[in-house]
């Protein structure tokens, strides 16, 4: 990960008086990374004098105390006194530092902030997995905008959500341009994203909010569950089911259309027309989706005269399908632990 240059700052008086600082634009670049434990002893709002557990003195500046003020300071947060701040460090914590610079007679250089920040993108990564594999999302603060988009936090790191991947629904739009304009009154308020890519070198993260509702969606893909579509393409063996809120079409083969022998599917359902229907089985990853309309018939053949009623009263009889996959999972793992039981 680059290292961050530090401006010249003065020596910090009082509490901390031998605080050292890099030159403008020198890097700290250790030949390897040298991790020690130390305690602070001395703290003020410029920098913290740390004791070693070999003895030595170490310093740490309030740039490096801590990954969050790392980054305010180098966006030029400190370009007044900060000393309402209070010392960057809190007396008598323990902890591992990165030693940025051997010291003289006054000590090593330290830095907390490169190792919360190797923390803090760890964290992130193993978040983006988890969204990838198992479809979840979190929610994080909006803290400003900009022309492009939203800027968050996500473990204090900067976090960045495209205009483009956000509900511009109830967004109104600008008089002269016509685009969607970001409302201003949403700084402050929460949104639920996704990671989308993380990348530690070129220290980028993006999130979306329209993938965390395409996540949401996905969560509920499971059998049994009710699920509304539109008709996307109707085929000799079935229908394609645009499933709402995703990317993703369901197949609804024309067996599974109702519980009597249909002859074709553009019988019963044309291209563009809204449905519900069940979830049979899903394959991993939902590349394949099998749905279901004859389990919503409350007799045979009624979705061939009367889908409108079939469909009000869908929850009702995709409920009685879901207890009947229940029992039947139950029935499956009895079977099975007989099986096991018998073998040994």
């Amino acid at each position: 990960m680059t290292r961050m240059a530090m401006r010249t700052r003065p020596r910090v008086a009082v509490a901390v008086a031998n605080v050292p600082h890099l030159p403008q634009g020198e890097t700290e670049v250790p030949v390897e990374r040298k991790v020690v434990v130390g305690t602070v002893v001395r703290s003020n709002f410029r920098g913290a004098e740390v004791k070693l557990e070999d003895g030595q003195t170490g310093y740490v500046t309030a740039e490096e105390a801590n990954y969050s003020k790392h980054q305010r300071l180098k966006s030029g947060y400190r370009k007044r006194s900060h000393r309402e701040d209070g010392p960057c460090l809190q007396e008598g914590v323990k902890r591992e530092w990165v030693v940025l610079r051997e010291g003289d007679e006054r000590g090593p250089l330290l830095s907390a902030a490169k190792l919360d920040a190797d923390l803090a993108w760890e964290r992130v990564l193993q978040i983006q997995d988890i969204c990838l594999e198992a479809n979840e999302t979190f929610e994080v603060k909006v803290d400003s905008f900009n022309t492009k988009g939203v800027i968050a936090s996500i473990e204090g790191l900067r976090a960045f959500v495209p205009f483009s991947h956000m509900d511009q629904t109830d967004w109104e739009r600008d008089g002269e341009t016509g685009r969607k304009v970001f409302p201003v009154q949403k700084k402050g308020s929460n949104i639920e994203v996704t990671v989308i890519e993380a990348d530690q070198n070129e220290v980028k993260l993006v999130c979306s909010e329209d993938e965390a509702t395409f996540a949401k969606a996905m969560r509920r893909i499971v059998p049994g569950a009710l699920l509304n579509g539109t008709v996307r393409k109707i085929t000799d063996f079935g229908a394609f089911v645009g499933i709402d809120n995703t990317k993703c079409s369901g197949l609804l083969h024309v067996s599974n259309i109702s519980q009597v022998h249909v002859n074709r599917t553009d019988d019963v359902f044309q291209v563009g027309e809204r449905i519900k229907a069940v979830v049979l089985e899903v394959e991993e990853n939902a590349t394949r989706i099998s749905l279901s309309t004859a389990e919503l018939e409350a007799e045979e053949g009624q979705i061939m005269d009367d889908k409108a009623s079939v469909f009000e009263n869908a929850e009702e009889f995709a409920k009685i399908f879901q207890e009947e996959l229940l029992a039947l999972n139950a029935q499956v793992d009895e079977d099975e632990e007989e099986d096991f039981e018998q073998d040994y």
